[in-house]
């Protein structure tokens, strides 16, 4: 019987792409919710709107989540 885990499996950003909310919550690893909370407090990169609906850009996700590496390489909060 096959064992099931729990490591998350991860499609490539394109940078010049744009990510819903709940995907990029996802991919962060919060819940969307915690999204909106640390963008409202300048925690996390604000949203575009495009129609009506709210996108993240790949490039400025992949750029945050590059900083988010180096401070915790660094000792960093």
């Amino acid at each position: 019987m096959a064992k099931s885990n729990n490591i998350p499996q991860f499609k490539t950003l394109n940078p010049q792409g744009q990510s819903r909310i709940k995907a990029t919550a996802e991919i962060i690893g919060v819940h969307h919710q915690t999204l909106r909370r640390w963008w409202h407090k300048g925690l996390f990169i604000k949203p575009i709107e495009i129609n009506g609906m709210l996108f993240f850009k790949n490039a400025d996700i992949l750029q945050w989540l590059d900083e988010q590496h180096s401070k915790a390489s660094n000792g960093e909060g």
